[in-house]
């Protein structure tokens, strides 16, 4: 985990490193779990980094990894944005799920073509 604490733009180090050790299999240090690394979680907090900001830098910066987005504070995000937000990180994931895909053709567009 990417903690709050950590200033944002070491960020691409830290998911570099990630990355790097779940190449060679190896667990996250500091875990009592010895499993391989095999995704990097983020969070957001009042007055720290934007966990939607953060997430994106790491989805640019990985591969191996999958991204978590932990914690996001309630109060201060609109449920609608919220998921338009969360969608359009997922879409543009290497390994979005099939949900968040989008489609090649699409039958209704918007704006219409005149």
């Amino acid at each position: 985990m990417f903690r709050r604490e950590n200033p944002p733009e070491a960020l691409p180090g830290y998911v570099r490193r990630a990355a790097g050790l779940a190449a060679l299999g190896k667990a996250s240090p500091g875990t009592e779990s010895p499993g391989k690394l095999d995704e990097l979680w983020v969070v957001e907090d009042c007055f720290y980094a934007s966990g939607m900001a953060s997430a994106a830098v790491a989805l640019a910066v990985t591969d191996p990894l999958q991204i978590g987005l932990g914690i996001m504070p309630a109060v201060v995000r609109n449920p609608a944005f919220t998921a338009m937000e969360i969608a359009t990180l997922a879409s543009r994931s290497r390994s979005s799920p099939r949900w968040a895909r989008r489609p090649k053709r699409c039958a209704v567009c918007w704006p219409a073509k005149r």
